[in-house]
């Protein structure tokens, strides 16, 4: 969090308004590869990774959460859902 802080030019005082955590989650998908994924040079399976190594509630390919059993983490939905709701979202094949 402080990294993205830092990237973002953020204050450390600045509020944590819906507006600020759309800004962050922007930011965090563009680290992830959303670009390169929606160019084609990614897959829809590959970003879905990637978007699971930010999210602690998103499977990886193996259905678990790449923080699983870290401090209870564990994934939250499928990776049905997770590719079904990239390609709707994103663009690209589910």
């Amino acid at each position: 969090m402080a990294d993205l802080i830092a990237r973002l030019g953020l204050d450390s005082d600045a509020q944590f308004t819906p507006s600020l955590q759309d800004k962050m989650a922007r930011r965090l998908l563009r680290d992830a590869g959303l670009e390169t994924f929606q160019n084609g040079a990614l897959s829809l399976s590959d970003f879905a990774d990637r978007l699971a190594g930010v999210w602690a509630g998103l499977p990886l390919v193996s259905g678990l959460s790449a923080y699983d059993g870290i401090a209870g983490n564990k994934s939250t939905v499928t990776r049905v859902f997770l590719i079904d709701e990239c390609a709707r979202i994103f663009g690209g094949q589910a």
